[in-house]
């Protein structure tokens, strides 16, 4: 096998997952065709790790690599940004930056793709997976869903997976969005999951820039002022609780029902993470604490911090700043917006050799 060697390109790279799983080669790779909308003729490669070296199993396009014969070696999977490195030195300010980016498969892709597009070499490593809830909770959300017209004044959207397991819910319910929660006025967090809603037929009334609950509460509590609301939060299962507590403690009557569960995907990481450790990273993006504590479980805890210990770390907001440092490592970058868009501008601030913080 033929071994790539530095120096570095804009690429991605994503682990692959023997068996069945989100992350297994057929998998991965038709949802990065279909969801993500990758260009089917970008260039790829099936990787194996030899020391510091990745070796190169495959090269081909992007979308012949389900078919490839499959080597043993090969644990990632290289996606190219094209012809990135014919662009002029000034278009590429990440380039030869290793940056780890951590979410969900689609979100981690998304922010990924971009960093690409400034130079950079994208780690996308998936550390949270969004889960179905159980059939009991799908169906208390279905039944509220049903009778939202009479139930509620506003339906609370905290999240982008949260919009989507709405949309989700309504179909299996056999809901059409516009006439189901006819009357509601709709709230959201953050423009993705303004936009997702947006897609759904479902007009926002009250959003936040950003995505933390703080600035949702002050907006929702200003709504509300000629009189407590009946609202419903479909979220994740594992969502804090400052949320619906505070519009509690404001007079308000809160249904918060689980729509959708959080939790870290199992992968064997133990070549990719001894690869990582050993070559390094430049930067780490982190948008919870939730992605944190994945990438704790999945690398093991030792390993994790020994590699973000001599890593750039970069939050997304308080929240996530917050559980980074009880772990006793330090935050480099945080937006003043909490939002991914902001983030992965902070980091590229950073890594061009600017200063950027923002105090919480």
């Amino acid at each position: 096998m033929s071994q790539l060697h530095p120096p570095r390109r804009p690429c991605l790279l994503f682990p692959l997952q023997r068996g069945p799983g989100p992350l297994s080669r057929e998998t991965l790779i038709r949802s990065l065709l279909v969801d993500q909308e990758l260009p089917p003729g970008a260039r790829a490669a099936l990787l194996g790790v030899d020391g510091p070296r990745l070796t190169s199993a495959w090269q081909g396009m992007l979308a012949g690599a389900a078919e490839a014969t499959m080597h043993d070696e090969a644990c990632l999977l290289q996606v190219e940004r094209g012809n990135d490195e014919e662009r002029p030195a000034a278009a590429l300010p990440l380039l030869g930056k290793r940056v780890l980016v951590t979410r969900t498969l689609d979100e981690a892709t998304a922010a990924a793709w971009q960093l690409g597009g400034r130079g950079a070499e994208a780690i996308v490593l998936p550390c949270l997976e969004i889960r179905p809830v159980a059939d009991e909770e799908r169906a208390q959300l279905q039944l509220a869903l049903r009778q939202a017209a009479r139930r509620y004044d506003i339906v609370v959207v905290t999240s982008l997976n949260g919009a989507r397991a709405l949309g989700q819910a309504l179909q299996e319910a056999g809901l059409a969005p516009r006439t189901a929660l006819a009357g509601l006025l709709i709230a959201s967090v953050g423009p993705r999951t303004t936009a997702e809603l947006d897609r759904l037929g479902l007009p926002v009334d009250l959003t936040t820039p950003d995505h933390r609950a703080e600035g949702l509460i002050a907006a929702l509590l200003e709504q509300g002022r000629a009189g407590p609301c009946r609202a419903l939060l479909p979220r994740a299962a594992e969502a804090r609780e400052l949320l619906p507590r505070a519009l509690v403690e404001a007079g308000w009557t809160v249904d918060d029902l689980p729509a959708y569960r959080t939790e870290w995907p199992q992968l064997d990481l133990t070549v990719l993470g001894g690869w990582i450790a050993e070559v390094g990273l430049d930067a780490a993006l982190f948008a919870s604490p939730s992605a944190f504590h994945g990438f704790l479980a999945l690398l093991g805890h030792r390993q994790a911090l020994d590699i973000l210990g001599r890593t750039a770390i970069c939050a997304i907001g308080p929240t996530t700043a917050t559980a980074l440092r009880a772990a006793g490592l330090e935050v480099a970058a945080m937006p003043a917006v909490h939002t991914m868009a902001a983030l992965i501008e902070a980091a590229g601030q950073l890594l061009a050799g600017g200063s950027w913080w923002k105090s919480d």
